[in-house]
């Protein structure tokens, strides 16, 4: 048996962080459903809760049917062919000729992007939304919108890269996307009927939050780092920016909370916290970071200044992705315009060099930037309505629980162990505490009169 060459020494060690990586971004999943459930009533926490793993279970599948052959088979300019269907065909070695990991390794890496797409925008139907009929445009929505988009920005003839647009991580197929979708499912599928009067209601659980902030932050450090498919001194730089930025980011949150209301918020520190890492996903690998810190805090300051756009809009986004992941990542991309230098990717080599961006002197880049916005946020919100549209006219797979379901709370509707009281010892539902506590209806009594019973 010969000796390892450095190639195949490198190609083990790329392996072997990429397995790390995946299973960091996997923290990523439950970090999602903690962070939303937080935000939202008691009544409703749990359903998100299970709805981040069930989410997982379909999108998994839905990539080893038929999702990663689309983004990443050798297709047109559009879309990827089926040759990897089932990872019937796929190479058991590198994923391409000179490839640095094996596609075995990059499949169960590059599952979680779909997976937390889809996790991002089905936050917005929360406490209103039905689990089936969501999970069902989840895998749809994977098929003909996020498979297309990975395509375009990544795939060696996706249109997208062969222009010129620049997106690292997920930018604009991850974040811009699922906010964008997330802004379709809230138009179609109508405000919550308790927002009228309990719009401005707090979250139930700042620290269930904070625990699922905690989780992506650690999860986003390997999404991003993992990328690169390789380990050198790109890779930590992609690390470093990633987590600088967060930083950033999170500290503009807490100052703004601080000048505004003279109190520091926990909510504030995590929505910071996200809008940093949303910034920097589409510029990590292609920014210095000064870039990342500059970067973090511009978006930091518009998503917050745009913090009412639910109220502008007339939607009821539950959990405010449109605002976080889509206007935060549409900040983010046009900053890779900016700050984007050939300098980070000639660091290892990278056969993938870029022009710059505007401090380089290659004026066009912000065009092509906005070239990849437009495209996603056209494709992703018009797709996604007709899929709301058409699921929702299958009889039995209605996206919206009726009034009376959702004013009770969406755990008991869809969850086993739905979250219920402690009454002198005995589990009590929320249908027990509603019923216990609802006077006799008269005609001013209005629809919302027993409202203040329910947590």
């Amino acid at each position: 048996m010969s000796d390892p060459t450095i190639e195949d020494l490198q190609y083990t060690i790329n392996t072997a962080y990429m397995l790390v990586a995946s299973a960091g971004v996997f923290v990523i999943t439950p970090g999602i459903g903690l962070f939303y459930a937080g935000m939202l009533r008691k009544n409703s926490a749990m359903q998100v809760v299970v709805q981040s793993y069930i989410t997982t279970f379909v999108v998994t599948i839905q990539w080893w049917i038929w999702g990663y052959a689309l983004a990443l088979g050798d297709g047109s300019s559009f879309l990827g062919t089926l040759d990897f269907a089932f990872l019937k065909d796929s190479n058991p070695g590198p994923v391409a000729a000179d490839g640095p990991v094996p596609s075995a390794a990059y499949f169960i890496f590059s599952v979680f992007f779909p997976v937390c797409t889809v996790q991002i925008f089905l936050g917005s139907t929360a406490e209103r939304g039905r689990m089936i009929p969501a999970q069902i445009i989840g895998f749809l929505f994977t098929t003909v919108v996020y498979c297309p988009l990975a395509y375009w920005f990544w795939a060696p003839k996706g249109w997208l890269l062969v222009l010129g647009t620049l997106d690292f991580a997920g930018g604009a197929p991850v974040h811009i996307a699922g906010g964008t979708a997330a802004l379709a499912y809230a138009c179609y599928l109508g405000p919550r009927k308790i927002t009228p009067r309990y719009h401005a209601y707090k979250p139930h659980n700042a620290t269930m939050s904070m625990l699922g902030t905690t989780l992506i932050w650690y999860g986003w450090l390997f999404f991003n780092s993992g990328t690169l498919q390789a380990v050198n001194t790109r890779t930590a730089y992609v690390m470093l920016n990633t987590h600088l930025s967060a930083s950033a980011a999170g500290l503009t949150y807490i100052v703004w909370d601080k000048v505004v209301h003279k109190k520091f918020s926990m909510m504030g520190a995590c929505e910071g916290a996200i809008a940093g890492l949303v910034a920097v996903t589409p510029s990590c690998g292609y920014v210095a970071p000064w870039a990342a810190f500059t970067g973090a805090v511009m978006t930091a300051l518009v998503c917050r200044l745009t913090i009412n756009v639910n109220k502008w809009l007339r939607i009821d986004d539950a959990i405010y992705s449109f605002n976080l992941h889509a206007i935060g990542g549409c900040v983010g991309s046009l900053v890779t315009g900016f700050f984007a230098s050939s300098t980070w990717t000639d660091m290892d080599g990278s056969k993938d060099a870029i022009a710059g961006g505007w401090i380089a002197n290659h004026w066009v880049q912000i065009p092509y930037q906005l070239a990849g916005l437009g495209a996603t946020i056209g494709w992703t919100f018009v797709v996604t309505y007709i899929l709301c549209f058409v699921v929702d006219k299958i009889p039995g797979l209605h996206l919206r629980v009726s009034e009376e379901d959702e004013l009770r709370g969406m755990d008991e509707y869809d969850i086993l162990e739905s979250s219920g009281e402690t009454i002198d010892g005995v589990m009590v539902t929320q249908t027990e505490i509603l019923e216990a506590h609802t006077p006799a209806h008269t005609p001013d009594s209005g629809s919302f009169v027993r409202g203040e019973k329910i947590e």
